[in-house]
C-alpha cells in the first residue's frame, strides 16, 4: 500500500520511502480500506479529514491536561497565560462559527498540595499550600490583563474523594483544577496522569457518556478516536497554532496515537545555552530520523497530543498504572513515564509522530546538580525502554507496521552507542589531550578514571577546568587546520560542522548553531561526568528537580559554576 500523496520531481524515490512495510490489504477490509482513503477537503482550510469524520462526532474534542508540583511565579505565569489565549481562540472560533473549530476542556492537577496549619487554639486544619494560593493569585491577575475577568465570579469550589476541586468557567469552556491530598490518592506525576486518563475516559466518556456541542448546536457524544488528551507540563508556553498543528495530523490519520513538537528550553547560563543546542540536534535528526524511518519512540510529556482510542487499547493504561516490582520497572515506569506509556503505545500498533511546525517553550535546568538529577531520570529510562522494545521487537513488528525489522537494528545500534559512550568519549578526549597539550593517553584516562565520581560539586569544578583543555583542543586543530586542511581530525570536525550547520540553516536556527561550541567545550562534563553519575545513582529513585524550595536553594542557584567551584575548594 502506497500512503496518499505524493511529489512532482523523484516520484520513484518518494514511492519508495512512504511504503508501508506491512500490505495493508493483508490485515484490512476492503471495506475499512476504502473509508480509510477516502478524505474530504474542507475548501476554507488546508486541513484533510479523513472519512471516519463522515458520521458521528463532528468537532474533535481536546481535553487540556497539566500537572503542576512545586512551580515557581514564573512558570505558572507562562503556562496560564498560555492556556487563556487558548481558550480566547476556542471562544472566538466558537463565536464565528469557523470549520477548524474545536472543543476544549481544561485539567489542572496539584500534586500533593495539602498541608497542617495549626489555629491559635491548638486546633489543626488541612489546608492547601503555598503554590495553590500562588496559582489563584496569578490566575485573577492573568485574566484582568487579558480581559476575561468575569472567570473569577464562576469560581465554584467542591470536596471529593480525592481531596478537592475548583472549577472556573471561560464562556463555554471550563477549568477544573484537581487538589490532590496525598493521605488519600497516591502522589508523583505518573500517578496524576494515570488518574486524569480514567477520570476523563473511564468515568466521564465510557460511564457518564460524555457529551460536547457539536455541529449546528446538537449535541454529540465524544467518540474516542475523535478525542484527544493533550499532556503538558506546568512551566510550558505554547501558542494555539501549536496544538493545531498536532491536532490536523491527527485528523489526516487515524493510525496516529501521539504527536508531539519542537521543544525549545528556556532560561539562562551556559547549562541553557548547551541544552539548546542538544535540543536542537535531537529534534533536527533523532526525531526527523524516526519520523521517516518508522515511528517517534518518546512524545515529551511537556507537550504531547495523544489519541484516546490508543490509550484504550490492551495493556496501555492497564499497564502505565502498575507499580514497579523490579529494579528495572522502576527506571521504566516512574523515572521517564512519557516514554514508557509512549512505548506502551507503540507495541499496540499506534504511530508517534512528530510535528516540526508545532514549537513549544519549556523551562530547563540552569545549574549542573540540577541538570545532573535531571538526567539522572532521562538517562537510564531511556536505556531501559530502549532494551525493552529491542527485545520485544518481533511483537512491535507484529502489532505495528510502521515498525520494520531496519527501524528496530537503528534503535539498537543507537543503545550500543549509547552503552559504550563513556569509554569512546574518554578514548577521544584522551586522544584529543594527547594531540593539543602532550598529555600521554594512559595519563589521561587514568586520571578521568580516579578523579570522576558521583559528587555533583567536583564534577562543577572538573567542568571548568576541562572547559578550558577542550578550548586548547579547539585552537589546536585551528593551528593543525592551518598547516594542514587534508588532516583527518580537522576532516572529521569539519565534517560534523557541516551536517550541523545544513541541519541548522534548514530550521532558520542559527543561535542554536552557535551554542554548539558551548557544547563542544562541556562535552567532558556531559559525556563523562554525567554518565558516571547516572551510573553511582541509580539507587536514588528521587525526582531530582524542584525539590529544594526557600532562601537556601535560591542562594546556592544564584551561586553559579564559579561559586560552586569556590565551594570545593573551600571544603
Amino acid at each position: 500500500m502506497i500512503l496518499p500523496g505524493y511529489r512532482a520531481m523523484f516520484t520513484s524515490l518518494d514511492v519508495i520511502l512512504n511504503r508501508n512495510t506491512v500490505d495493508i490489504e493483508e490485515v484490512e477490509t476492503y471495506e475499512e480500506r476504502v473509508s480509510r482513503l477516502t478524505v474530504n477537503f474542507d475548501r476554507s482550510r488546508t486541513t484533510i479529514k479523513t472519512a471516519l469524520w463522515n458520521k458521528g462526532q463532528t468537532i474533535p474534542m481536546v481535553f487540556v491536561c497539566t500537572t503542576l508540583w512545586h512551580e515557581n511565579e514564573a512558570e505558572m505565569t507562562t503556562l496560564l497565560t498560555s492556556l487563556i489565549r487558548l481558550v480566547k481562540t476556542v471562544e472566538d472560533r466558537r463565536t464565528k462559527n469557523l470549520s477548524d473549530f474545536y472543543n476544549i476542556e481544561m485539567h489542572i492537577l496539584f500534586d500533593n498540595c495539602y498541608e497542617i496549619w495549626t489555629d491559635d487554639t491548638g486546633n489543626q486544619h488541612k489546608v492547601v499550600n503555598f503554590f495553590v494560593k500562588q496559582f489563584k493569585r496569578i490566575l485573577k491577575k492573568l485574566v484582568i490583563q487579558e480581559r476575561v475577568s468575569e472567570v473569577i465570579n464562576t469560581e465554584v469550589l467542591m470536596v471529593t474523594p480525592y481531596g478537592g476541586r475548583i472549577d472556573y468557567m471561560f464562556g463555554h469552556t471550563s477549568m477544573h483544577v484537581h487538589l490532590k491530598d496525598a493521605e488519600l490518592v497516591q502522589k508523583g506525576k505518573r500517578w496524576s496522569q494515570v488518574m486524569y486518563m480514567y477520570y476523563l475516559i473511564g468515568w466521564k466518556m465510557d460511564a457518564c457518556k460524555f457529551s460536547m456541542p457539536g455541529g449546528q448546536g446538537k449535541s454529540e457524544h465524544l467518540e474516542r478516536k475523535k478525542t484527544y488528551i493533550l499532556a503538558l507540563d506546568g512551566d510550558v508556553r505554547f501558542k494555539p497554532s501549536a496544538l493545531e498543528l498536532c491536532l490536523e495530523r491527527m485528523l489526516r490519520n487515524d493510525k496516529v496515537a501521539a504527536v508531539c513538537g519542537r521543544i525549545h528550553p528556556v532560561g539562562g547560563g551556559w547549562i541553557n545555552w548547551y541544552q539548546r543546542f542538544e535540543y536542537g540536534v535531537g529534534h533536527w535528526l533523532q526525531k526527523a530520523t524516526e519520523h521517516v524511518l518508522g515511528c517517534v519512540l518518546c512524545s515529551p510529556g511537556c507537550f504531547s497530543l495523544m489519541r484516546v482510542h490508543h490509550l484504550r487499547f490492551n495493556n496501555v493504561m492497564a499497564r502505565y498504572r502498575q507499580y514497579a516490582e523490579t529494579p528495572m520497572q522502576k527506571l521504566q515506569y516512574d523515572m521517564g513515564e512519557d516514554r514508557w506509556l509512549c512505548t506502551l503505545m507503540l507495541m499496540q500498533g499506534g504511530r508517534i509522530e512528530y510535528e516540526a511546525g508545532s514549537h513549544c517553550y519549556t523551562f530547563a535546568p540552569e545549574e549542573l546538580e540540577e541538570f545532573f538529577k535531571q538526567r539522572k531520570r532521562w538517562g537510564p529510562s531511556t536505556t531501559a525502554n530502549i532494551y525493552d522494545l529491542v527485545q520485544q521487537q518481533w511483537l512491535a513488528r507484529k502489532n505495528n507496521p510502521y515498525i520494520s525489522f531496519p527501524y528496530v537494528c537503528y534503535q539498537g545500534f543507537n543503545l550500543i552507542f549509547t552503552i559504550i559512550g563513556l569509554s569512546t568519549t574518554l578514548m577521544m578526549l584522551s586522544e584529543a589531550f594527547n594531540f593539543a597539550i602532550k598529555m600521554p593517553t594512559d595519563q589521561a584516562a587514568l586520571a578521568y578514571i580516579i578523579i570522576c565520581g558521583p559528587v555533583i560539586g567536583l564534577a562543577t569544578f572538573l567542568t571548568f577546568v576541562y572547559a578550558i583543555l577542550m578550548v586548547t583542543v579547539m585552537i589546536g586543530l585551528l593551528v593543525d587546520a592551518i598547516e594542514c586542511v587534508a588532516d583527518p581530525n580537522v576532516l572529521f570536525f569539519l565534517a560534523l560542522a557541516v551536517i550541523y550547520g545544513i541541519a541548522a540553516l534548514s530550521h532558520g536556527e542559527i543561535v542554536n548553531l552557535i551554542c554548539g561550541l558551548i557544547y563542544f567545550m562541556f562535552i567532558p562534563s556531559c559525556f563523562i561526568f554525567l554518565q558516571l553519575y547516572m551510573v553511582s545513582n541509580l539507587n536514588d529513585i528521587s525526582w531530582g528537580t524542584r525539590q529544594n524550595a526557600g532562601e537556601a536553594s535560591a542562594k546556592k542557584k544564584d551561586m553559579g559554576i564559579f561559586g560552586g567551584m569556590i565551594q570545593v575548594l573551600r571544603s
